[in-house]
């Protein structure tokens, strides 16, 4: 049995205050991590940039209309996979997700 892929997935509109906090506490918890911004109007975009610019497992995307905002994980229906879905002011314990990891891909869950 191989491990499942861990995706992240995130919407996020005019989170300029915790985003860069929440994305730093769980890029490296995800194999993937797609993150769609809303057409924030605050500092969000460009925190988010600068944030996942050296992480190449991370996609950022807009995402203008929020009836596609499920299209990203469409991509994974029927595979190995744990979907994690985080809002852009969930702060995540980064070490705790470190265990949850472990034991996701050691088949606990």
């Amino acid at each position: 049995m191989s491990a499942p892929t861990i995706v992240g997935a995130m919407i996020v509109r005019n989170e300029d205050l915790w985003i860069e906090q929440a994305v730093r506490n769980i890029v490296g918890f995800c194999d993937v991590l797609h993150i769609g911004d809303n057409s924030s109007t605050d500092e969000t975009r460009e925190i988010l940039e600068r944030v996942t610019s050296d992480h190449l497992h991370v996609e950022l995307r807009g995402v203008p209309d929020m009836g596609q905002s499920h299209a990203v994980v469409e991509q994974y229906a029927g595979a190995d996979v744990w979907v994690f879905g985080v809002d852009g002011d969930e702060l995540y314990d980064p070490f705790g997700l470190e265990r949850l990891r472990a034991e996701l891909l050691a088949g606990v869950y």
